[in-house]
């Protein structure tokens, strides 16, 4: 009885990993989703419909969970998350660029990741403590980056509405012209 549950054990490992390994490449994945990139594109430049977006969302989501140590899949979170936010599922690009910051904080894009997650939590959600953390862990983080200055900016202005930052400046010129 022992050896026949025990083989029966090892049978199912074996068959799992059989299933595991019958499964796509991860170069024909890459294939199946530069396809489905090309699809996304209209001549006309707009935006791809919500079912397509998703499709390709969950298309980019499995190959980095398929192949999380492939170069390209954080590439593909930075790609998911901009559709997401195109599509207007925040939560979902939020999630996506805080996975890419998390799990590939050495790749190039992890710094946009994350001050992308503070602006989209600032400016389309109204998130400022999200907001705040991100920009402060950014210049912690990434002090001498490209996008440090404008972090600086948006830390120092956050939750100020587009007006109030045109009548500061407006006040700072008329001081500094006189």
């Amino acid at each position: 009885m022992y050896f026949k549950s025990q083989l029966i054990c090892f049978s199912t490992i074996l068959f799992t990993l059989f299933l595991v390994s019958c499964g796509p490449s991860a170069e024909e994945r890459k294939n199946e989703i530069s396809e489905m990139e090309k699809a996304l594109k209209s001549p006309d430049g707009s935006l791809p419909d919500s079912v397509s977006a998703a499709n390709a969302i969950k298309q980019y989501t499995e190959f980095v969970k398929a192949f999380p140590d492939d170069t390209l899949s954080p590439v593909y979170l930075f790609r998911g998350a901009n559709l997401a936010a195109q599509q207007a599922d925040l939560p979902a690009a939020i999630k996506l660029l805080d996975q890419l910051h998390r799990d590939y904080p050495k790749h190039v894009d992890a710094p946009k990741a994350l001050f992308l997650k503070g602006f989209v939590s600032e400016t389309q959600m109204g998130d400022f403590k999200t907001a705040e953390s991100c920009y402060r862990e950014f210049l912690k983080e990434y002090p001498n980056h490209e996008l440090a200055g404008d972090v600086s900016f948006s830390l120092n202005n956050l939750g100020k509405s587009p007006e109030q930052l045109l009548q500061e400046i407006s006040a700072s010129d008329t001081t500094a012209s006189k």
